[in-house]
């Protein structure tokens, strides 16, 4: 008589360890140890990843939680785990017309801190310019004082 499903040893008493899991710890987790079930493997695919053992990525323009989530953008601008948005990046459409999904978030940012290194690098130019002028045109006149 064999062990119970997820179980292995003399007794049967031992979880089958990871990667492993099933009838007679045969299978194996492609998952991450903390979604491997010694019983019946990956409890719950990550996001973007869909498969028995989670091991297909999200095939576009799917994307998301069971890959259930459908991006509205160009294959190139979704991500198979966060659709069209990427990290933290909110998403907006034009009135009315979903195919001209656009990220407010990751190009904005971009351009703002290029704008401010460019203004940075025009602050640090004008003050490298005053330095000069006066290490090199300025020279102090030392007064003395004589006594009479």
């Amino acid at each position: 008589m064999g062990c119970s499903v997820g179980y292995f040893g003399p007794e049967c008493e031992l979880p089958c360890r990871y990667p492993n899991y099933g009838d007679g710890c045969q299978s194996a987790c492609l998952c991450v140890q903390q979604l491997c079930d010694h019983i019946n493997g990956c409890k719950e695919c990550p996001l973007g990843f869909v498969g028995e053992s989670c091991q297909r990525n999200c095939s576009y323009p799917h994307y998301g939680e069971n890959c259930k989530s459908e991006c509205k953008c160009r294959e190139e601008q979704c991500d198979f785990v966060t659709g069209c948005g990427g990290e933290g990046n909110e998403m907006f459409y034009n009135e009315g017309r979903e195919d001209n999904c656009t990220s407010t978030g990751r190009y904005r940012n971009s351009n703002a801190l290029l704008s401010s290194i460019i203004a940075l690098s025009f602050i640090a130019f004008i003050q490298f310019i005053f330095y000069l002028y006066f290490s090199i045109f300025y020279k102090p006149r030392l007064l003395y004082i004589t006594r009479f």
